[in-house]
């Protein structure tokens, strides 16, 4: 990895955030991004995913394998992120990870 940081922003469809009356949410997510910020996390297989201003999820190496932890909202109501992009976001993260 040259940068210390390694920044990847994806667009498309996905949402954050419900999409139902039940909810009252009905935010679109604007963006997507991948951030890789040190070699150090680099190395311990630590990739955040953020929806704008907001880390909703982490990957880190557990037994080996690089693993998904997804947090609820600040509100407390689940995140809901569209599979197609979230298998770029991944991949993304992997190929970045793998760089470092």
């Amino acid at each position: 990895m040259r940068d210390v940081q390694q920044v990847c922003r994806l667009r498309g469809s996905g949402f954050y955030g419900l999409q139902s009356d039940r909810s009252g949410y009905s935010g679109a997510m604007d963006e997507l991004e991948v951030r890789v910020v040190s070699h150090e996390e680099a190395a311990d297989g630590i990739a955040e995913l953020w929806s704008g201003s907001t880390l909703f999820a982490v990957t880190r190496l557990e037994a080996g394998e690089v693993v998904l932890r997804i947090d609820p909202r600040p509100d407390g109501q689940p995140v809901v992120v569209g599979a197609r992009r979230l298998r770029i976001a991944l991949k993304q993260a992997r190929d970045m990870l793998e760089a470092g």
